[in-house]
């Protein structure tokens, strides 16, 4: 059983209260529209809580019951949450917008290796903020197209997500005291470094 996010049309055992929250062409003041649904999600948290205390007294008979209704409860407001966030400014712009906001964050962390990874990789912080920043972040590859070899798991995850974006690659080679760097771009990920 999986937690998600709540399909109203699919799943008749939504409260009516929550369905009338989700659905959003009534909506009419978003910051009374916030606090109806806050107010709705501090309570399903209350009843949550309450459950996940009966589940663990020993003498609770009806594990299997509890469980489901811990776990209805956990979509039910992760559905809300997922709502109340579509709501807002910065939910509303468009993928386009957002990717370049992004690129630019990442144009801004530190190329210098001598950097820790941290501040290397300071731009992913905007993909914790919301689900649609992660998904929008996810699909737009030049963020991922610079790996992070000190962290092996991350260099893989950064290559598997740039997709078959060419890659920029940097050289050096010294021709007597000078050193001259050349960048080219791979059409693919080699095999010996996925």
């Amino acid at each position: 059983m999986a937690i998600g996010i709540i399909d109203v049309a699919t799943a008749p055992s939504v409260p009516n209260l929550t369905r009338n929250l989700l659905n959003e062409s009534e909506v009419t003041d978003i910051r009374e529209y916030y606090e109806i649904i806050d107010r709705r999600i501090n309570d399903l948290e209350c009843e949550l809580r309450k459950l996940e205390t009966s589940r663990n007294a020993p003498t609770s008979e009806h594990h299997g019951d509890l469980d489901q209704r811990i776990l209805d409860l956990l979509s039910e407001i992760l559905t809300l949450k997922t709502r109340r966030n579509g709501a807002t400014t910065t939910y509303r712009l468009p993928v386009e917008i957002l990717s370049q906001i992004f690129i630019v964050l990442y144009s801004m962390s530190s190329k210098d290796l001598t950097h820790p990874v941290s501040e290397r990789v300071d731009w992913l912080r905007c993909t914790f903020v919301c689900h649609h920043w992660r998904e929008v972040a996810l699909g737009c590859t030049e963020l991922w197209t610079t790996p992070v070899f000190a962290e092996p798991a991350l260099a893989r995850t950064m290559l598997s997500r740039s997709g078959a974006r060419g890659l920029p690659l940097s050289t050096s080679s010294s021709t007597g005291n000078r050193k001259r760097p050349r960048r080219f771009y791979t059409k693919r990920c080699p095999s010996w470094i996925a």
